[in-house]
Formats: structure tokens, sequence, C-alpha cells
């Protein structure tokens, strides 16, 4: 993987965190994904990168335990994973996979 590409990646594996640069690019997710933060809207392991939705706005991603945080282009804030202390910004407790 290479930034020339303009992509940005998560890697979740023991929780190390891998990004892309910041510009505009389609986002790539794989490791585990016991608890969704992967964005791929299930609880599967991905032991490959796969394109998180068909959005290619991204400008920004972050992570911290067990949960991610993306913003495209536009602004918008988009979280997912661990929300057992309301981590996501959802004013609730309920965790996501997408």
């Amino acid at each position: 993987m290479s930034f020339r590409y303009k992509a940005g990646f998560i890697q979740e594996f023991f929780n190390p965190l891998t990004v892309g640069p910041l510009d505009t690019f389609p986002m790539f997710s794989w490791g585990n994904n016991g608890q969704g933060q992967l964005g791929q809207n299930n609880l599967v392991y991905k032991s490959s990168p796969t394109q998180i939705g068909s959005l290619t706005t991204w400008s920004k991603i972050s992570a911290g335990w067990y949960h991610s945080l993306f913003v495209q282009n536009n602004g918008t804030l988009w979280s997912c994973g661990q929300n057992n202390i309301g981590q996501l910004g959802q004013s609730d407790a309920t965790n996501r996979s997408s």
C-alpha cells in the first residue's frame, strides 16, 4: 500500500492503527472487528483490506480502543465500534458496526 494511491486505511489487530493521508479518499479496513470498529456493518474479522462502503469522500480517520471516527470532506462526523461509555457521540451506549 502506498500513499500515492490516496487511499485511507484502518488496521485493527491487537489495537495498533495504520492510517493513510489526510486527503479525500476511499477507506479500507481490516483486522479484529469484534465491536464493529471496522465500519463494515458486521462483526467479521477481515484478513485483508476491504473498502468501507462505496463513498470516496473521506478526509480524516481516527481510532481509539475498539472504535473509529471518520470525517467526510463535507465536515460530517461518522463513528462506529464499541460505545460502552458514549465514545461514539451518539447520546447512548449502543455499539455500532457502521
